[in-house]
């Protein structure tokens, strides 16, 4: 067949021939840069076939033959037609949605002829981190990122016929802000609710003991610490779950005691005896401390009134204004509450869990 070969579109080419004469079909070919022939279409019928789906902005060298009674028309090199397709070259529409636990969700439109897509992030100064170099679709979840952190992500398309990634500038970048959780606001959690997952814990309320520290039962307990949190403008969920976590729901069995009221072990750094923890008066006092001391990390605000925390000037201020920055190995700064991995990252999840109740 005599033909042609026009860009038709955004990764497209129209191909038109003469039609032959006792022609059942045709076949259409692309002839790639290694010298193969990729097969497009074995059953073209009438005159015209659009291929779609080509890399934009480079040439593209098409083949059609003819079937005639049972036998294809032979193939030959000056018979090849090219044409440039025009439009997308890179990933267009790039969008990202902060998700949970430090995830972002990207989504981007395709890009014609690109086989697979890189995704990379920065923050700061630091260079850029890969997530992956063979993403397929238009979406992918990045996981793994630091809450409170601006991150800029990039989207590039592999196009195979040129063997190369698509170019990017500052136009392509996508900023995010990712969001952590804050220890300071309000909420709606109720005291109802802290003590119905304490309940679902399986543990014991110590009544015996703290019955003499003016919290004889669990809903009382819970009621102050709503009350202490409050007070400092603290969620009243990020201090019940992290007594919880501290104390393993009341039971203890660290060097804090029971007795001693300090539900945030307060004092009790690594390899600190019990004697050099704090000790508080009874229940409230002790949980407004652990309130201060939480204060004291995640902002720039005083206490209100008496100041039980007796390490609150020796924090640095709003070093830690999220959950997940209270570990130490998360915290940017490495100013966190405590040395263990994920410290922050249980609390948030031990609140998630506290909030179906």
């Amino acid at each position: 067949p005599t033909f042609s070969a026009v860009a038709s579109g955004d990764g497209k080419v129209r191909l038109t021939w003469q039609p032959v004469a006792s022609a059942s079909s045709y076949a259409i070919s692309e002839l790639m840069p290694d010298g193969q022939y990729r097969a497009i279409s074995r059953n073209a019928r009438g005159t015209s076939y659009e291929v779609d789906d080509l890399a934009n902005g480079h040439a593209h060298r098409f083949l059609v033959q003819a079937m005639v009674n049972g036998l294809w028309s032979s193939p030959s090199s000056y018979l090849v037609k090219s044409a440039t397709p025009t439009g997308t070259m890179k990933p267009g529409n790039v969008k990202a949605v902060a998700s949970p636990g430090g995830k972002v969700v990207l989504t981007w439109g395709s890009v014609p002829g690109a086989s697979h897509y890189s995704v990379s992030s920065k923050w700061g100064n630091n260079d850029y981190v890969g997530h992956s170099r063979n993403a397929t679709g238009n979406s992918y979840t990045v996981s793994g990122l630091v809450p409170g952190r601006e991150y800029v992500f990039v989207v590039t398309a592999y196009i195979g016929i040129a063997g190369q990634w698509s170019k990017f500038d500052s136009s392509d970048l996508v900023t995010l802000f990712v969001p952590g959780y804050e220890i300071m606001g309000t909420s709606n959690v109720t005291i109802a609710q802290m003590v119905a997952y304490y309940q679902s814990s399986g543990h014991q309320y110590p009544s015996d003991v703290y019955k003499d520290y003016y919290a004889p039962t669990l809903w009382d307990f819970c009621e102050k610490v709503y009350i202490a949190a409050t007070a400092e403008n603290v969620k009243p969920e990020v201090l019940f779950c992290q007594a919880m976590k501290e104390t393993g729901w009341l039971q203890f069995g660290g060097i804090v005691n029971p007795w001693q009221c300090n539900f945030g072990g307060i004092g009790a750094v690594d390899g600190n005896a019990s004697g050099q923890c704090a000790t508080f008066a009874n229940v409230g006092q002790g949980l407004r401390a652990q309130a201060q001391h939480l204060k004291a990390y995640a902002s720039m605000q005083a206490p209100n009134g008496v100041v039980y925390d007796p390490r609150f000037d020796l924090v640095t201020r709003n070093s830690a204004p999220y959950v997940e920055w209270l570990g130490i190995q998360e915290n940017p700064y490495g100013k966190g509450w405590a040395s263990a991995k994920n410290y922050g990252y249980d609390i948030v999840s031990m609140i998630s869990n506290l909030k179906t109740y």
